[in-house]
């Protein structure tokens, strides 16, 4: 007989799905309570990540006690558990992540790494064997340091009559300013936000601090806001003073928009609220905005004037301020490795000196020619300590290379370069005697030089001088001094050899009057002959943030 298969009942089968359950309980719940530990552990290490953070911040705001600040921090956000390492650094943003972070940086622009730890104990995983983790987490955190300087000249050495000559053939206008007037507004500041005018209707002020800085604007109403602000400020002399050069013809005839006068770096116009408020709370000394005014208009034009002066004699002057395309703010708010370029000038004067071969019925025609090309002012380091006597600031200066010579010109002043060599002019004419002259002398430094302001000379206003090293002399006397002489004579008694020493004394003796001719014309473009003012007005070490 042959068997008849049997058949599974309904009822066996539950059995066996109900044992498949009870085996297969436990795994489940394991691995779902495994998930939700692991959701709890990922919103512990965003607690973690975010004390962490804090503590960063807290410590580079007080680097002597930075250790102890991190532990309070821990501490006040329930962090009891927490192990923290903390070392001072650098860190370079160009570079790959994780080579950013270099430990045992220079004091002066510190960053401080914390790497914290603490451990998370699981409750439902246990049922897998899993008892926790160890949470890891890492902040980075530095000063956003910025510094409010200027790289050019002083107005206030500026002859006020020189300044008008210039301005009034190169725009038809004036400034009007006297000597005390200078005085008045050197020793006054103003806060940036005072030439800034924000729509209140943007929240953010991101887009109108864009807009204010862009937007093309009348000088005489930039000038006059500051002079409001002056007087606000318990300044009358100063506003009254700013009210005058706000109603000046050169500021009526004037429009620019504020980023043709101060640079605040490429990234100032998307930065955070509060970073913005930091920037727009630098402070410039009140004549250091009417300088970069009168630089931005007279920027890329040409003036010719004559003067006669006392210790020189008849002076024709050319003179091109900057070049059109090429123009940079005097002024700026930068960070670290930020900073200004300086401005260009093109000169030439054509001196007719008296009264110095007055013994050989001479005089002395001097065809001189200078030329000098933009130099840089860069923010190299800023230490902020809560310790005023240890706040300072470094500022690498290049100064830009220049030409000056003296011979004769066969170019446009348009179109002058710094290679030029200048051949020989006749500088003395006469029946009796000639004599021929080509000089020409390259004022470079390729190397910059660093100077250091400390809190006392930035509260005090003090500016800094630096000169190339090629440059052991005046610039005139350098000039003067290589200058080839060809002397022909044709008066009995008259030696050639005689008449060159003559011509070198009298040229020696013109150089001191010429030195300060000139570099009192070139200030009005910011700059000098190898040499460029520096100026630090503020340094803002408030605003701490994360960079890691």
């Amino acid at each position: 007989m042959t068997a008849k298969p049997r058949s599974l009942s309904p009822r066996s089968n539950g059995g066996n799905v109900a044992i498949t359950f009870a085996l297969m309980l436990p795994v489940v719940l394991g691995f779902g309570g495994y998930a939700t530990d692991l959701g709890l552990a990922y919103l512990e290490r965003r607690a973690l990540q975010a004390a962490s953070d804090a503590a960063a911040l807290a410590a580079i705001r007080h680097p002597d006690d930075a250790e102890a600040i991190a532990a309070k921090v821990f501490a006040a956000s329930s962090q009891d558990d927490v192990t923290f390492d903390l070392v001072f650094g650098s860190y370079d943003a160009s570079k790959p992540r994780g080579a950013r972070f270099e430990a045992g940086a220079s004091n002066a622009s510190p960053v401080v790494r914390i790497e914290a730890r603490k451990p998370h104990a699981y409750t439902l995983a246990r049922v897998l064997g899993i008892d926790g983790v160890d949470l890891s987490v890492r902040s980075d955190a530095a000063i956003d340091a910025r510094v409010a300087f200027q790289a050019g000249s002083r107005l206030a050495s500026i002859d006020p009559n020189l300044l008008n000559a210039v301005l009034k053939d190169a725009i038809g206008a004036e400034l009007a300013l006297d000597a005390l007037d200078y005085d008045h507004l050197i020793n006054a500041s103003v806060v940036l936000g005072d030439l800034i005018r924000s729509d209140p209707a943007d929240a953010s002020g991101t887009k109108s601090l864009s807009a204010a800085i862009d937007t093309e604007m009348p000088a005489s109403d930039l000038l006059m806001g500051l002079s409001d602000a002056l007087a606000e400020d318990g300044k009358p002399m100063a506003a009254a003073s700013m009210r005058k050069a706000a109603q000046s013809s050169l500021a009526l005839a004037s429009k620019m928009p504020l980023s043709d006068l101060i640079d605040l770096g490429p990234a100032d116009l998307a930065i955070s609220q509060k970073t913005a408020t930091e920037t727009l709370n630098a402070r410039f000394s009140a004549l250091d905005i009417v300088n970069a005014v009168v630089r931005e208009a007279a920027s890329g034009v040409k003036a010719s004037i004559d003067l006669d002066l006392p210790t020189l004699g008849s002076v024709d002057l050319d003179l091109l301020l900057g070049e059109a395309m090429k123009s940079t703010p005097m002024l700026g708010v930068a960070s670290l490795g930020q900073g200004i370029e300086t401005g260009q000038a093109k000169l030439r004067l054509q001196t007719q000196t008296t009264g110095l071969l007055d013994h050989l019925g001479l005089r002395l025609d001097l065809p001189i020619e200078a030329l000098i090309a933009g130099g840089r002012a860069e923010v190299s380091s800023i230490s902020c300590s809560p310790e005023p006597n240890a706040v300072a600031v470094t500022i690498a200066v290049t100064p830009g290379l220049a030409r000056l010579s003296l011979g004769r010109w066969t170019k446009q002043i348009e179109e002058i370069a710094a290679s030029d060599r200048l051949t020989h002019a006749r500088i003395v004419e006469a029946l009796i005697a000639r004599v021929e002259a080509r000089g020409n002398l390259a004022i470079e430094n390729s190397e910059p030089v660093f100077v250091t302001f400390t809190r006392a000379e930035i509260e005090s206003g003090k500016t800094k001088t630096v000169r190339t090293t090629s440059l052991v002399s005046s610039p005139l006397s350098s000039l003067f001094k290589e200058t080839d002489l060809v002397a022909q004579t044709g008066q009995i008694g008259l030696s050639t050899g005689s008449l060159t020493r003559s011509v070198h004394d009298g040229l020696a003796r013109v150089a001191t009057p010429l030195d300060a001719f000139v570099g009192n014309v070139l200030r009005l473009a910011g700059i000098g002959l190898g040499e460029i003012d520096v100026k630090v007005s503020d340094i803002l070490c408030r605003n701490a943030m994360i960079v890691g």
